[in-house]
């Protein structure tokens, strides 16, 4: 016998984010995380279309993300953002796509 109700509400459903509709959901993450020179800019290709690029960028500033391309940014490119003194939002609980 089943603890739950038979018709439970919905409140296990994990609630809709950006990373729902993040484009690099249909793509191979090892793009995003390579080292194999060239794939940089093919991952960051796949941020400029991407409809939550501005989202996945603060996320990933403001949880201090050290690897991979992230709202197009490099980890260079976000460790320069952070040295001329990124303000953003406190560490938040949403993860990456």
């Amino acid at each position: 016998m089943s603890l739950l109700p038979q018709h439970a509400p919905d409140t296990l459903a994990r609630a809709a984010d950006w990373r729902d509709q993040a484009a690099c959901r249909e793509t191979d993450p090892e793009l995003f995380f390579s080292d194999v020179p060239g794939t940089v800019g093919r991952a960051v290709a796949v941020c400029d279309g991407c409809p939550v690029i501005q989202q996945c960028g603060t996320w990933a500033l403001a949880q201090h993300i050290k690897e991979g391309v992230w709202g197009g940014l490099t980890a260079d490119e976000r460790r320069l953002i952070h040295r001329r003194g990124y303000k953003g939002r406190s560490r938040g609980k949403q993860g990456a796509a």
